[in-house]
């Protein structure tokens, strides 16, 4: 999808030096506020501040393209700003658990591919896989095609999911965590055990889907510096494209 049809251009325009200064502004402005995310220091602070950087993505996808719809436009702010080169793998243990729940779906090839692979984790003994290991939605989308009108291959893309998560931060106040002292950049699939009561012993139960604080922050800083390279280059005003308005009730904020 092109930029250019993200981004509205109205009474935003600048000349050369107001949008550098504007563009400078801005840009501090939001790094502080994403460094202050980042020193929250309270009890479930990395909940918090997990519901504060997908929010902040949120802000940015609203002011980007206010008229569609909030899925819609979160995964065009993923795709058009990130970046991110993991954003098109397909999630292996969902895809795995939607296989496992529809029989309709997809083939028994396919889904011999998928737990084999979900096997090799278990075997290697490591408590954390990165998404990496996921293959691509062009890899795998062939074992798909016409196999069902109500399924959708790209709901399990990444940036599909990290559009998940933001509903249930928002909306339910909660979300998987990292377990432990370890922070890690990138997503991150975590060995779940539990303990056997009978034997005494730690047994594997699942693979967690993880998006980690620092990966949220630092995907942050990557869609606010594409989105300010993108106001420079077209003259665009970042302020007047993210201030929401002096009114709570949008429809007051129309000239």
């Amino acid at each position: 999808m092109e930029v250019k049809s993200l981004i509205p251009n109205h009474r935003n325009e600048m000349d050369m030096e107001e949008s550098d200064d504007n563009i400078s502004d801005f840009k501090q402005y939001f790094y502080d506020n994403l460094e202050n995310i980042s020193k929250i220091d309270v009890e479930n602070s990395r909940l918090f501040q997990k519901i504060l950087y997908i929010t902040f993505l949120d802000s940015l996808a609203a002011s980007i393209c206010p008229s569609c719809q909030k899925k819609q436009r979160f995964i065009q702010l993923i795709d058009t700003f990130s970046d991110w080169s993991d954003k098109d793998r397909i999630c292996t243990t969902y895809l795995v658990r939607k296989l496992d729940l529809n029989s309709d779906i997809g083939n028994q090839e396919v889904r011999e591919i998928l737990k084999n692979k979900v096997k090799k984790w278990e075997g290697c003994g490591s408590h954390y896989i990165e998404i990496t290991e996921d293959f691509t939605f062009d890899a795998i989308k062939k074992y798909f095609e016409n196999k069902n009108t109500d399924f959708r291959l790209e709901n399990f893309k990444h940036s599909h999911l990290l559009y998940s998560l933001r509903n249930i931060l928002v909306h339910r106040h909660q979300s998987k965590k990292e377990l432990g002292t370890r922070h890690p950049e990138l997503p991150f699939y975590e060995r779940y055990s539990i303990i056997n009561f009978e034997t005494k012993k730690l047994e594997f139960k699942e693979f967690e889907l993880i998006y980690p604080n620092m990966f949220l922050k630092n995907l942050c800083k990557k869609v606010l510096d594409n989105f300010l390279i993108h106001c420079q280059e077209k003259k665009l005003n970042p302020f007047s494209q993210y201030y929401a308005g002096d009114y709570l009730l949008d429809v007051l904020n129309k000239d």
